[in-house]
């Protein structure tokens, strides 16, 4: 296999939004507004914005900086809902 095509190829790969907000979250002094973000991301369907809720709350909980599930829940109440 010829590695330059596999690390071209990766090159032109654009970042997941949940692996996004992780470097935000990664170089942040305190804590990024994660609804802010997705509002910015407004193309995000469910499932990328609940991981992106997923992923805020594994920083916060590593962070001891706590936001209650219920927020996120009354903020984006698509993410609670099936399908």
């Amino acid at each position: 296999m010829n590695d330059s095509i596999g690390s071209a190829a990766g090159a032109s790969v654009k970042k997941s939004l949940p692996d996004q907000f992780s470097a935000i979250w990664d170089g942040s002094d305190s804590p990024p507004d994660v609804f802010c973000f997705l509002e910015a991301h407004t193309e995000a369907t469910a499932r990328e914005r609940a991981n992106v809720l997923l992923i805020d709350q594994f920083w916060r909980w590593r962070s001891k900086v706590e936001l209650p599930v219920e927020k996120y829940f009354e903020t984006c109440p698509d993410v609670g809902s099936p399908g």
